[in-house]
């Protein structure tokens, strides 16, 4: 019989939202074939049987950790090219809800959670290629998308996770079939062109101006002009 069973009602809503958060984790990973699937299934066993989150904050940390994943066809996991930004993004946003829940229940106290939606952030950085020698700068598609991602994906993570409507979320991660995309990606990329960031459809990794070499280069939002970050 699972100890969790006689446990307060502040509780048994902590477990909701955790257990919550770690089967997102494992259907992601599920979908993905990715093999962390295996560990979130004794994250869950162990939260389930004993009430101990220990195993699943031993995932973070270090080299080979659950921080070092990222969800592409190059590490062999089954994903197209478009939904590659949108799963890295879910797969951020649902460890640091789980990994955040763990610590509150470790330490016993209430989970809030629409504060701790409204205290999570994410980076909000745009990446782009920019040249070594002209310094012209341009994003591609999947900067775009990944940078989207970051604006879009908690807002829709909050509202999947107080509706019971994780599954819905996940799939419409990786197809992507985003409300809106194709706007939002042109509003993205037209705040860049303002701001002096051209956008390629290109792959190539060299300079669309003088060919020479580029390096990465970030950039923030500031009202509607991206500056360097």
């Amino acid at each position: 019989m699972s100890k969790l069973q006689d446990k307060k009602d502040y509780k048994k809503e902590n477990d909701r939202y955790y257990i919550c958060a770690l089967k997102a984790l494992k259907q992601l990973f599920t979908k993905t074939s990715c093999a962390w699937k295996k560990w979130i299934e004794t994250d869950i066993e162990e939260y389930l049987s004993t009430g101990s989150v220990q195993h699943h904050l031993m995932a973070y940390g270090g080299m080979g950790s659950i921080n070092d994943i990222w969800i592409c066809k190059v590490n062999n996991h089954t994903i197209n090219d478009d939904a590659e930004p949108w799963a890295n993004e879910l797969m951020e946003c649902l460890k640091c809800l789980s990994y955040g829940i763990a610590h509150m229940i470790k330490e016993d106290k209430k989970i809030n959670i629409e504060k701790i939606f409204a205290e999570s952030r994410t980076r909000k950085i745009l990446t782009s290629i920019q040249c070594k020698s002209c310094g012209f700068s341009e994003i591609r598609k999947r900067e775009t998308d990944s940078y989207l991602a970051s604006l879009l994906l908690p807002k829709m993570l909050e509202e999947a996770v107080l509706q019971n409507k994780m599954e819905e979320l996940i799939s419409v991660c990786l197809v992507p079939d985003i409300p809106n995309l194709s706007e939002e990606r042109e509003r993205i990329i037209k705040l860049a062109e303002q701001s002096g960031i051209g956008f390629s459809e290109s792959k190539n990794s060299s300079c669309k101006k003088c060919g020479s070499d580029t390096r990465i280069k970030y950039w923030k939002l500031d009202g509607n002009i991206f500056k360097p970050y």
